[in-house]
């Protein structure tokens, strides 16, 4: 087999090197080992290459016929620096390196393992491994390295140790290149050939060890990439879920090998909350509650407002206040609980709930905007937009240009609408063996509302807090607003207390009482409710009146968390009214997202969260209509595409409203119970219409058109 090297550089000495360094270049070959792992056979086969390397140019005679074999006719010149050449060695060294193409040494059997190991010392990692593959693939015969077995499967395992290093190295040039994901992808080709071959098990310790080290520098990269897809950050999350298992949730003890602190993995988990979006949020940190964990619950609450607030859909704030009332129960958060009765509606209510808040610092703040107001509705209604803009958005990614106004919120009709539907729930008694019997009832989350809905909906998911601790009884007065910091202070903290009630919940439990007390005769009627709504309404549009031609404004001095990475500076954001133009490289992006988007919900794990962010209705209804066809089916789609923009158009009478030609090479393979079905599957070439609006900033796609 012709491999490509040359005695030259298998002595790792100079065209030009006189014996002595020849001679001194063997010696310091023969006695560099490598591997421990490698057989004798592996030694043996290196060694014998070196020697052989040797053996030709030490002598003059052989060297100048091997010289004259591989260099061009005039070598003698430009190794020796004689004849009529006039050249420095550096020239000469690089008319050589330019005239030579490609010198090879033919080596059998016997010698092929050593080559191998000597290009892998060399540096030649990708060289290897294409040499390498033609064997692991068994496109060459294993008859021609030997014909013994014992000998032929320790020359095998020689083999996979020198890809495996090969690997090992190019993950390492990759981490110091500060290409993370590159390096991950090294470390598991290389484990899932010792995985394959079940060999080597301790390097595959080794490799998991490195594998959890570039884990975090990796989960950054992906969710910072200039143009990130869904399937980059889909990844990111899953990596970051994988730390949170082995560390056991956000306030594990456990130690995994990622070399990160409990104070630098919350940094470093502060730093990810800023690349995620709300609803990746929402969904990472809901799981993450079920271990059970207050923080990621408190995390989750802030997601849900956050959406609430943002996408206009009160319904999701209904979930944060009643997963809040739970978790007053170990930390203080009357203020979290009054923005989310604020942003209901309830003003009642709300300024009962900071009236109970030990945050004296927050409330005085409050108080003081609300000076020469009958109630502390318009200093709320400030600490609301300042907490937004200072505590809450700057963790979320992509809510720099969101509005911030509460009047703007009320003002939208969809919040009106669902305002009017979500009637006050009668509040039974907790249920002290089942604290989350509370948040059954509480709507769940629609993209439309329309006047036949109704509040009798079945609920999602709620964080699971029947196992965490019983609350304590430490004094709540020199608290500081709610972070993640201090959900880990109290939880670490709490001590538990059978006997008594901490003073916050006998606070809430007077509030409830004097609530519950007109819901228990007339006022049982959801008619008459919703009428209670109605008039709340219109009191609050009063008092936002009132309160948004005020001048006096102030802002809050809350500090974020520092970054554990160094991460590389993004574009600063434009401060401009002008929407971002809708370019063909824009409108590629946007398809080839739909497209992933497609292939992953229609796949095995039918994600259907996928389609989120990047469809929008009517299509978007559609799309999960056949989604649950094909799950009931037991059936699935795998997608090939290939697209090339043809054509965007703007409505220039609704810049909101655009559209893309695309012609889209489609390749979809049916999968029925797991097995192909040819008739089903196709594969066409489309010219396709998509039909897009931007909704928050975002264009998405809510209906598509086959032209041809």
């Amino acid at each position: 087999m012709q491999i490509p090297l040359d005695y030259y550089r298998i002595l790792g000495v100079p065209l030009q090197a006189e014996d002595d360094l020849i001679n001194q270049a063997f010696e310091d070959r023969m006695v560099q080992m490598p591997r421990s792992e490698y057989s004798q056979y592996a030694i043996a086969s290196r060694q014998n290459l070196i020697k052989l390397a040797h053996s030709v140019l030490q002598n003059e005679e052989s060297r100048q016929q091997y010289d004259d074999q591989i260099f061009p006719s005039n070598a003698e010149a430009i190794i020796n620096g004689d004849g009529d050449m006039d050249m420095s060695i550096d020239d000469a060294m690089t008319l050589s390196e330019t005239s030579i193409p490609n010198p090879t040494i033919d080596v059998d059997g016997d010698l092929l393992l050593g080559a191998l190991m000597m290009l892998q010392e060399l540096g030649e990692y990708e060289l290897v491994l294409n040499i390498a593959q033609s064997f692991l693939e068994g496109k060459e015969p294993l008859e021609q390295i030997s014909s013994d077995t014992n000998e032929l499967q320790s020359w095998w395992q020689d083999l996979i140790l020198t890809v495996i290093s090969a690997y090992l190295d190019l993950a390492k040039e990759k981490w110091h290149q500060k290409e993370y994901e590159n390096a991950s992808l090294y470390l598991l080709s290389a484990d899932a050939i010792l995985e394959q071959q079940n060999v080597f098990n301790h390097i595959r310790q080794e490799i998991d060890s490195d594998l959890q080290k570039v884990r975090p520098y990796e989960i950054i990269e992906l969710l910072t990439k200039p143009r990130s897809q869904l399937v980059d950050r889909q990844k990111a999350i899953a990596l970051l879920q994988k730390m949170l298992d082995s560390r056991g949730g956000i306030e594990g003890q456990k130690q995994d090998q990622s070399g990160l602190t409990t104070d630098d993995f919350l940094r470093f988990l502060q730093e990810v909350r800023t690349h995620l979006s709300p609803l990746e949020q929402e969904e990472l940190f809901k799981q993450e509650s079920q271990r059970p964990s207050l923080a990621a619950t408190y995390l989750t609450v802030n997601a849900l407002i956050v959406r609430g607030f943002v996408e206009r859909k009160p319904e999701l704030i209904v979930q944060a206040e009643n997963i809040l009332v739970h978790l007053n129960q170990y930390q203080d958060v009357y203020l979290e609980q009054s923005i989310c009765s604020l942003l209901l509606g309830n003003i009642t209510k709300a300024e009962n709930l900071l009236n109970q808040s030990y945050e004296t610092e927050k409330v005085d703040y409050i108080k003081n905007l609300s000076q020469g107001s009958p109630d502390l509705v318009p200093g709320l209604i400030l600490y609301t937009e300042n907490w937004f803009k200072n505590e809450i958005f700057p963790q979320f990614k992509n809510l720099d240009r969101e509005s911030l106004s509460v009047q703007e919120y009320f003002n939208n009709p969809r919040v009106e609408k669902a305002l009017e539907q979500i009637a006050p729930p009668e509040m039974p008694p907790m249920d002290e063996e089942d604290p989350l019997s509370l948040l059954k009832d509480y709507p769940p989350e629609t993209d439309d509302i329309t006047e036949e809905e109704t509040t009798s909906t079945p609920s999602l998911p709620t964080p699971n807090l029947s196992k965490i601790p019983e609350p304590s009884e430490e004094d709540n007065e020199d608290s500081e607003l709610l972070d993640l910091s201090s959900f880990l202070e109290a939880e670490i903290d709490t001590e538990e207390s059978e006997e008594e009630t901490s003073p916050s919940m006998e606070s809430m439990e007077d509030d409830n009482d004097e609530e519950d007390i007109p819901s228990s005769t007339s006022f049982k009627s959801s008619l008459i409710g919703l009428l209670i709504v109605v008039v709340l309404l219109g009191i609050f549009s009063t008092l936002l009146y009132r309160v948004f031609n005020q001048t006096d404004s102030g802002d809050l001095q809350l500090s974020l968390g520092e970054s554990l990475i160094e991460l590389p500076e993004e574009l600063p954001n434009q401060e401009s009214t002008t929407e971002e133009p809708l370019s063909p490289q824009t409108a590629l992006e946007l398809v080839n997202g739909w497209l992933e988007a497609k292939a992953l919900a229609t796949g095995p794990d039918y994600n259907v969260g996928a389609l989120e962010g990047v469809l929008a209705d009517p299509l978007l209804s559609i799309w999960r209509g056949n989604i649950s066809i094909l799950r009931n089916d037991a059936a699935y789609r795998r997608y090939e595409h290939d697209v090339t923009i043809e054509g965007v158009n703007v409505n220039p009478q609704n810049n909101m409203e655009a559209n893309i030609t695309a012609r889209v090479r489609e390749r979809s393979q049916y999968f029925n119970n797991g097995v192909l079905d040819n008739q089903r599957s196709y594969e066409e070439n489309l010219l396709v219409r998509y039909d897009l609006i931007r909704v928050n900033n975002r264009w998405l796609i809510r209906n598509t058109q086959i032209i041809n």
